[in-house]
């Protein structure tokens, strides 16, 4: 199934053709609705519409009389057909539809905008490391018209800290990153949680992983070096380790490597780690049949892997010690942090789409139009009244104005 998983991009979905193509069809879909809505708004707005069975009564004030309660009330004229007229309170909220699908329609058209053209990279610094324009990423993810994400500034680690709860759970994490642009200015910046920084065209964000860095140089009986760095994790808990997979260029063996924070287990937050190193040997022709059913014809296997632990040191910095044919030394240790940068164009609409939306909602519940439809008789006027929503909830405000008019009621 990988190479079908790979064609499909299942693991970039929101990159992938298909997913942008969609979103075109959706974005389309989306325009089309948006326009029947304003076309069904304007007509809530202007229309006649005078509702049938509405609350109604008549008052002998004249038309200015009528209309100047009215407007004091809120009211908006919105219509005049000759002796009749509409008057609407908050007519406002009937566009609260045509914001909700603006909003979804700025949304959509941002995200388009992103999967077409967004790129992202993550990095894993050691302290100390700059890392220089160009330089290939631990992962990067372009969008289906971006080219090779290349950052217009060079990165280095600083610092990562981290403070732990008695618990040993994470209470503050943070990365400290010096930035160089292009004239040679250098500005040192603090990533944290909810800590990101925004700027050169640039989103930088600090990513979950850190741990410590392990500088091991391996020296064989003929007098060759080998050196590798590294990367494993912070364990979750002072008294247990996090491990880690490796294969040294040249080194005929896997080295697994677990550590603990502190070589005493007391503390995640000391600097004197316990770096346990295992060379091992996979035999990938050599398995144990488990377990065997025979049924309707078929065989089922279970096969386990073996591995042959060859040999197995453990390491304090500056420590030296023999370990199998080779002689470990663990130079030196560094913090190590996941950085991730991301040039992104669309986000702010992403954020602008869902204010609108919030708008659109806001319109439509909070703000529900009132209608008031006058037609002038021999006797003076006769008004009826609705509300689009909440009907009996703002009963009260068309009493009101019938107080003020001096109404006398339909019987």
């Amino acid at each position: 199934w990988a190479p079908v998983y790979d064609f499909i991009g299942l693991d970039h979905v929101y990159t992938t053709l298909w997913f942008a193509c969609l979103l075109a069809v959706f974005l389309l879909i989306l325009v089309m609705s948006t326009i029947e809505q304003i076309s069904v708004a304007k007509k809530k707005t202007f229309g006649k519409g005078a509702p049938a069975g509405a609350p109604a009564f008549r008052t002998s004030a004249g038309k200015e009389s009528v209309e100047k309660v009215l407007k004091r009330s809120g009211y908006i004229c919105t219509r005049r057909d000759g002796s009749s007229g509409r008057f609407v309170k908050h007519p406002w909220g009937y566009w609260g539809n045509v914001l909700l699908h603006l909003g979804i329609v700025l949304i959509t058209g941002a995200s388009l905008m992103i999967a077409l053209t967004e790129s992202r990279g993550l990095l894993h610094l050691v302290q100390d490391e700059t890392y220089l324009p160009g330089n290939p990423w631990v992962v990067e993810v372009t969008g289906v018209f971006s080219e090779r994400f290349i950052l217009p500034v060079t990165v280095r680690l600083d610092d990562v800290r981290a403070e732990y709860w008695e618990t040993d759970d994470i209470k503050d994490l943070a990365t400290i990153v010096s930035i160089t642009d292009v004239t040679g200015t250098t500005v040192q910046y603090d990533l944290g949680i909810n800590r990101m920084v925004d700027e050169y065209g640039l989103r930088i964000y600090q990513g979950r992983r850190f741990g410590d860095a392990f500088y091991v140089l391996l020296s064989g009986e003929n007098g060759k070096e080998y050196s590798s760095i590294l990367l494993i994790e912070k364990p979750r808990k002072r008294d247990r380790p996090n491990y880690g997979n490796f294969f040294i260029e040249g080194i005929p063996y896997m080295v697994k490597a677990k550590y603990y924070a502190d070589t005493e287990k007391k503390t995640l937050e000391a600097i004197n780690p316990l770096l346990v190193m295992r060379l091992v040997q996979s035999e990938q022709s050599i398995a144990e049949i488990s377990k065997v059913e025979q049924g309707e014809g078929r065989l089922t296997m279970k096969l386990t892997e073996k591995e042959n632990v060859y040999a197995e040191v453990s390491l304090t910095k500056g420590e030296q010690k023999p370990f199998g044919p080779y002689n470990a030394e663990l130079v030196h240790v560094a913090p190590w942090s996941e950085v991730i940068f991301i040039k992104s164009t669309g986000m702010a609409g992403i954020f602008a789409g869902f204010l609108i939306i919030m708008m659109g909602v806001s319109f439509t519940y909070f703000l529900p139009p009132r209608e008031i439809f006058t037609q002038q008789t021999a006797q003076g006027y006769a008004l009826s009244w609705k509300a689009t929503k909440f009907n009996r909830f703002y009963e009260d405000e068309f009493k009101k104005i019938s107080e003020s008019l001096e109404e006398r009621r339909e019987s």
